[in-house]
């Protein structure tokens, strides 16, 4: 599993796994730091913090700026 594309924390749990048949096809991944969730099958604008417009993307130290940070839904 790689960083979160979005601050680029470690802190990324599978929520769910799509599938055909048994075979995994792709996943949602949460990041426990900044609530930010995607399939693993979006493309490169979405997932490599590199090239995603930088307006999108959260410095990992300034996270607790924010007031309020949602948490994953059970």
């Amino acid at each position: 599993m790689s960083d979160c594309p979005r601050c680029r924390t470690a802190e990324i749990r599978t929520e769910y796994q799509g599938r055909e048949g048994k075979q995994v096809v792709w996943t949602v991944l949460h990041c426990m730091r900044c609530s930010f969730t995607w399939r693993d099958i979006e493309p490169p604008d979405t997932t490599v913090p590199e090239k995603r417009d930088p307006f999108f993307n959260l410095n990992p130290d300034e996270i607790e700026k924010f007031p309020v940070v949602l948490p994953p839904s059970n």
